[in-house]
């Protein structure tokens, strides 16, 4: 499958949820533009991540007020919580689909994340992303 192809793939799953997530809530899912704006943000998540994405966002008292900061912080978890799935020669993992895992684009965000949970090892992946935000007071430089 070419890359376009995979990407539009990608983007009506991720549209699809988006959908869902706010009905759940009951509110009109958002327009188009709100949707690019998350997009970049959530672009590289795998097809397998998204319904563990879902049903932890449904799973909440109200919707995130930055839905694409949770969603990344999701699939980051998602990611991790599967560290010890097989993997090829070279060490990358294999996704229960045959497809391969989600890698985060490499971002200063995600270092400082990798570095609060190595020096707070009783803290998720969550808790470490909004602090290393809280530190940045941005959104996250993401391809």
């Amino acid at each position: 499958m070419d890359y376009q192809k995979q990407q539009e793939i990608r983007w009506n799953i991720f549209v699809n949820t988006v959908d869902r997530i706010y009905r759940v809530f009951g509110m009109e899912p958002p327009n188009k533009p709100v949707k690019d704006a998350i997009w970049p943000l959530v672009s590289n998540i795998p097809d397998d991540a998204w319904l563990y994405i879902e049903r932890n966002i449904c799973a909440m008292n109200e919707k995130p007020k930055n839905l694409g900061k949770c969603m990344y912080a999701l699939a980051v978890k998602w990611r991790d919580s599967r560290a010890n799935r097989q993997s090829y020669p070279g060490g990358r993992a294999i996704a229960p689909s045959g497809g391969r895992h989600f890698q985060a684009p490499k971002s200063p965000i995600g270092d400082r994340v990798a570095q609060i949970r190595r020096n707070n090892p009783g803290l998720s992946t969550v808790q470490a992303l909004g602090m290393a935000l809280a530190e940045t007071k941005g959104v996250p430089n993401v391809r």
